[in-house]
């Protein structure tokens, strides 16, 4: 190969100045653009005063308005509950237990001012812990329901929590509003249909279904936490105080009277009356019982106003009766009619069982005397009942003929059997019937009398006697 030749150095400068164009300004227009330098160099000035910080004002947090806790614990019955289709509970479970979980809160926490907050939880269902796995899988045995469940309350008591009166009064007061409006939910049939709208799920399970609740009493855990507790005995009411400075002085000194509970307070002093004692606001109890302490006005009295003494309230099936007929029979006997008055509020409006009693010779209903032909006033307590004339003639009235018993009970005319009998009297036959126009007819048959079908069958007994003389006719 043949060596390059060398240029000349002219050529190598106007290279190296087609590469490197002079930083001298030219007329020509530059290709690269040029930021010129500012003639005047921007100044900030200083400020005439140094700038002060103002001390922020200082907001203080509103402290929280003191609460008690209260816990309500029920239950809530579904009847008439579907499957819809499904034989399984699982599909549904957890929607329902948060539909329910849902609507026991909004209905029940929503109108009382002095509640805070409030939550729900479902415990059980049907006896078993929705937390098991067995509640999920337990199919639909029957078509009820049973929900236990329990409601956490913070309740305001603002500056009346040290004293157990006052946390005991909003208790009260709470939990009536709650469980009443509950109640009203439930009975209204609001309740399903709040809980049904939760989802298609629950819609389906309750689509024939309806409610009902029942409550237990409030239980108040700060109670338990305020202590020396004495008996009021000096203030008239069967309960228990913790404000020492009215306790008698005998109890300051000694203060082996001093419990550190209402609640052992109450059962130490007042067993005989303990819901009484602890103030506990309890769920009405449907039903009659005797007003033996004479608190409504009249001693021979039943009353039903839902509240009855603890005593009998541990036991409702023993005190309690679903009428007061049943409750002055059993608790008023000696004065039975009287109580009738007096638990009906007025004149006797009721009409008594009329069931049937043996009143003299017939028998006559249970039911004011005077307001049918066949009442024979309200049957005392010792009087067996019957549910019909017949039966109580029957059993109670069995010399007399059934059937003449009978009609005679209850102002009817009496009908005999038109079968034959043998009267001994005149040593014939004749028929068990009453007309004075039948020769044959010989009055009714007395219930020792052996009927026959007829007058051959019944001669037949008269066999010494000829068949032409058997008869009358």
């Amino acid at each position: 190969m043949g060596r390059r030749r060398a240029r000349p150095p002219q050529a190598r400068q106007s290279a190296r100045q087609l590469h490197h164009p002079p930083l001298a300004p030219s007329t020509g227009p530059s290709l690269s653009p040029t930021t010129a330098s500012p003639s005047i160099s921007p100044t900030t000035p200083s400020p005439s005063t140094s700038p002060t910080t103002a001390s922020p004002t200082t907001m203080q947090p509103t402290p929280p308005e003191p609460t008690t806790e209260l816990i309500i614990s029920g239950t809530t019955t579904f009847s008439g509950v579907t499957s819809g289709g499904r034989r399984h509970l699982t599909a549904a479970s957890q929607s329902f237990v948060a539909g329910v979980e849902t609507v026991l809160t909004t209905t029940s926490c929503s109108s009382d001012p002095l509640i805070q907050s409030c939550q729900a939880t479902v415990m059980k269902i049907n006896g078993e812990d929705v937390s098991s796995n067995n509640v999920r899988r337990r199919r639909l045995q029957s078509s009820t329901l049973l929900v236990e469940f329990k409601i956490v309350i913070q309740a305001v008591c603002s500056t009346m929590c040290e004293n157990g009166s006052s946390v005991q009064q909003i208790a009260n007061q709470v939990y009536n509003s709650v469980t009443g409006d509950l109640k009203n939910a439930i009975d209204s049939g609001n309740f399903v249909a709040a809980l049904s709208a939760t989802s298609a799920e629950v819609a389906s399970l309750l689509a024939t279904a309806t409610a009902s609740g029942n409550f237990d009493p409030v239980v108040i855990p700060l109670l338990s936490l305020i202590s020396d507790w004495f008996p009021n005995w000096s203030g008239g009411s069967s309960t228990c105080l913790n404000d020492l400075d009215r306790a008698p002085t005998y109890m300051k000194l000694n203060r082996s009277y001093l419990e550190k509970s209402l609640d052992a307070c109450c059962a130490r002093y007042f067993s005989w009356a303990y819901d009484e004692c602890a103030g506990q606001a309890t769920a009405s109890v449907d039903g009659w019982f005797p007003n033996w302490g004479g608190i409504a006005g009249s001693n021979s009295k039943c009353i039903n106003d839902g509240n009855p003494p603890g005593y009998m309230r541990a036991n409702v099936g023993q005190w309690l009766y679903s009428g007061f007929e049943a409750c002055c029979r059993r608790y008023y006997g000696w004065d039975y009619n009287d109580c009738l008055v007096a638990s009906s509020g007025g004149p006797i409006t009721t009409t008594g069982s009329l069931e049937w009693y043996v009143h003299g010779e017939v028998c006559r209903q249970d039911c004011a005397e005077g307001s049918s032909s066949t009442c024979g006033g309200f049957a005392e307590p010792w009087n067996e009942l019957f549910s019909s004339a017949s039966a109580c003639c029957e059993n109670r009235l069995p010399w007399i003929t059934n059937t003449v018993c009978e009609a005679r009970s209850t102002n009817s005319a009496v009908t005999g059997s038109n079968l034959w009998f043998v009267d001994w009297t005149i040593n014939k036959c004749v028929r068990d019937c009453d007309d004075a126009s039948d020769q044959d007819c010989g009055g009714i048959a007395n219930s020792w009398d052996h009927l026959h079908p007829s007058a051959s069958a019944c001669c037949q007994q008269l066999w010494y006697i000829e068949r032409a003389e058997c008869t009358r006719s």
